[in-house]
Protein backbone atom coordinates (compact mmCIF):
# COMPACT_ATOMS: atom_id res chain seq x y z
CA UNK A 1 0.00 0.00 0.00
CA UNK A 2 1.32 3.44 -0.88
CA UNK A 3 2.31 5.81 1.91
CA UNK A 4 -0.45 8.33 1.14
CA UNK A 5 -3.16 5.65 1.04
CA UNK A 6 -1.95 4.21 4.32
CA UNK A 7 -1.95 7.62 6.03
CA UNK A 8 -5.39 8.41 4.62
CA UNK A 9 -6.84 5.13 5.87
CA UNK A 10 -5.29 5.65 9.32
CA UNK A 11 -6.79 9.15 9.50
CA UNK A 12 -10.28 7.90 8.62
CA UNK A 13 -10.01 5.08 11.19
CA UNK A 14 -9.02 7.71 13.79
CA UNK A 15 -12.09 9.80 12.93
CA UNK A 16 -14.29 6.71 13.25
CA UNK A 17 -12.76 5.89 16.67
CA UNK A 18 -13.25 9.51 17.77
CA UNK A 19 -16.92 9.28 16.86
CA UNK A 20 -17.27 6.01 18.79
CA UNK A 21 -15.82 7.67 21.92
CA UNK A 22 -17.74 10.94 21.71
CA UNK A 23 -20.98 10.96 23.67
CA UNK A 24 -22.72 13.69 21.70
CA UNK A 25 -22.31 14.72 18.09
CA UNK A 26 -19.36 15.06 15.73
CA UNK A 27 -19.18 17.29 12.66
CA UNK A 28 -16.85 16.61 9.72
CA UNK A 29 -16.32 19.27 7.05
CA UNK A 30 -14.25 18.35 3.99
CA UNK A 31 -12.67 20.27 1.13
CA UNK A 32 -14.57 18.82 -1.81
CA UNK A 33 -13.17 15.27 -1.80
CA UNK A 34 -16.07 12.83 -1.75
CA UNK A 35 -13.83 9.90 -0.87
CA UNK A 36 -13.52 11.16 2.74
CA UNK A 37 -17.24 10.83 3.35
CA UNK A 38 -17.45 7.60 1.33
CA UNK A 39 -14.73 5.89 3.37
CA UNK A 40 -16.14 7.16 6.66
CA UNK A 41 -19.59 5.94 5.59
CA UNK A 42 -18.18 2.49 4.78
CA UNK A 43 -16.48 2.29 8.18
CA UNK A 44 -19.32 3.37 10.46
CA UNK A 45 -22.71 3.28 8.71
CA UNK A 46 -25.87 2.04 10.37
CA UNK A 47 -28.85 0.25 8.86
CA UNK A 48 -32.05 2.22 9.46
CA UNK A 49 -35.01 -0.12 9.93
CA UNK A 50 -38.28 1.75 9.47
CA UNK A 51 -40.67 -1.19 9.24
CA UNK A 52 -41.41 -0.51 5.58
CA UNK A 53 -40.98 -3.12 2.86
CA UNK A 54 -37.74 -3.35 0.94
CA UNK A 55 -34.09 -3.09 1.76
CA UNK A 56 -33.39 -0.87 4.80
CA UNK A 57 -31.38 2.26 4.02
CA UNK A 58 -27.83 2.78 5.21
CA UNK A 59 -27.33 6.06 7.06
CA UNK A 60 -24.61 7.78 9.05
CA UNK A 61 -24.79 7.06 12.80
CA UNK A 62 -26.94 9.28 15.00
CA UNK A 63 -25.07 12.49 15.84
CA UNK A 64 -22.55 12.35 12.97
CA UNK A 65 -22.84 15.26 10.53
CA UNK A 66 -20.81 15.31 7.29
CA UNK A 67 -20.79 18.31 4.95
CA UNK A 68 -18.89 18.79 1.70
CA UNK A 69 -17.75 22.28 0.70
CA UNK A 70 -17.65 22.82 -3.06
CA UNK A 71 -15.15 25.56 -3.89
CA UNK A 72 -16.29 26.22 -7.44
CA UNK A 73 -19.84 27.39 -7.97
CA UNK A 74 -19.43 26.98 -11.75
CA UNK A 75 -19.41 23.17 -11.64
CA UNK A 76 -22.63 21.52 -12.76
CA UNK A 77 -24.28 18.16 -12.43
CA UNK A 78 -27.49 16.70 -13.91
CA UNK A 79 -29.69 18.99 -11.77
CA UNK A 80 -27.77 22.14 -12.71
CA UNK A 81 -25.42 24.25 -10.62
CA UNK A 82 -23.85 22.52 -7.60
CA UNK A 83 -24.68 23.76 -4.14
CA UNK A 84 -21.86 25.38 -2.15
CA UNK A 85 -22.44 22.98 0.74
CA UNK A 86 -23.85 19.51 0.19
CA UNK A 87 -24.64 16.47 2.30
CA UNK A 88 -22.85 13.59 0.55
CA UNK A 89 -24.42 10.73 2.52
CA UNK A 90 -27.85 10.30 4.15
CA UNK A 91 -27.97 11.24 7.83
CA UNK A 92 -29.81 9.57 10.68
CA UNK A 93 -33.28 11.14 11.09
CA UNK A 94 -32.72 11.62 14.84
CA UNK A 95 -29.58 13.74 14.33
CA UNK A 96 -30.56 17.07 15.85
CA UNK A 97 -27.50 19.29 15.42
CA UNK A 98 -27.44 20.60 11.84
CA UNK A 99 -24.76 23.19 10.96
CA UNK A 100 -25.66 26.41 9.15
CA UNK A 101 -24.19 26.94 5.68
CA UNK A 102 -22.07 29.85 6.96
CA UNK A 103 -20.49 27.59 9.62
CA UNK A 104 -19.13 25.15 7.03
CA UNK A 105 -15.70 26.15 5.79
CA UNK A 106 -12.57 24.48 4.44
CA UNK A 107 -9.33 26.22 5.29
CA UNK A 108 -6.59 27.26 2.87
CA UNK A 109 -4.41 24.21 3.55
CA UNK A 110 -7.22 21.85 2.56
CA UNK A 111 -7.92 23.88 -0.58
CA UNK A 112 -4.20 23.82 -1.45
CA UNK A 113 -4.05 20.04 -0.94
CA UNK A 114 -7.08 19.59 -3.17
CA UNK A 115 -5.52 21.74 -5.90
CA UNK A 116 -2.22 19.82 -5.67
CA UNK A 117 -4.09 16.50 -5.98
CA UNK A 118 -5.86 17.64 -9.14
CA UNK A 119 -2.65 19.09 -10.62
CA UNK A 120 -0.57 15.98 -9.91
CA UNK A 121 -3.24 13.69 -11.35
CA UNK A 122 -3.14 15.63 -14.62
CA UNK A 123 0.67 15.64 -14.51
CA UNK A 124 0.81 11.87 -14.02
CA UNK A 125 -1.32 11.26 -17.10
CA UNK A 126 0.90 13.49 -19.25
CA UNK A 127 4.33 12.54 -17.89
CA UNK A 128 5.09 9.40 -19.85
CA UNK A 129 3.56 10.80 -23.02
CA UNK A 130 5.82 13.84 -23.16
CA UNK A 131 9.01 12.36 -21.67
CA UNK A 132 11.83 12.92 -24.18
CA UNK A 133 14.72 11.63 -22.06
CA UNK A 134 15.15 9.79 -18.77
CA UNK A 135 17.20 12.67 -17.30
CA UNK A 136 14.51 15.25 -18.10
CA UNK A 137 11.77 13.00 -16.81
CA UNK A 138 13.64 12.38 -13.55
CA UNK A 139 14.26 16.11 -13.05
CA UNK A 140 10.54 16.86 -13.35
CA UNK A 141 9.57 13.90 -11.17
CA UNK A 142 11.94 15.12 -8.43
CA UNK A 143 10.23 18.50 -8.44
CA UNK A 144 6.74 17.02 -8.28
CA UNK A 145 7.69 14.56 -5.53
CA UNK A 146 8.61 17.40 -3.15
CA UNK A 147 5.01 18.04 -1.90
CA UNK A 148 4.48 14.30 -1.47
CA UNK A 149 7.79 13.79 0.33
CA UNK A 150 7.04 16.63 2.74
CA UNK A 151 3.96 14.79 4.00
CA UNK A 152 5.32 11.26 3.82
CA UNK A 153 7.23 9.69 6.70
CA UNK A 154 9.92 8.14 4.53
CA UNK A 155 10.69 11.36 2.66
CA UNK A 156 12.88 9.71 0.02
CA UNK A 157 12.76 10.67 -3.64
CA UNK A 158 12.21 7.82 -6.08
CA UNK A 159 14.77 7.64 -8.88
CA UNK A 160 14.05 5.89 -12.17
CA UNK A 161 16.62 3.38 -13.32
Amino acid sequence: MRCSQKLFLEAMMTVAELFERSAESLQLFTDGEKRYSQLLFNICHEVLRTGKRGRPTKVLPKGLVVRLKNKSSKRRDSEGKLKKVETPKPEHPETTEKPEEKDVHANHVEAFNSAIRRYLAAFRRRTNTYAKSVVGLQRVLDIFWIPHSAGCRRGALVHAS
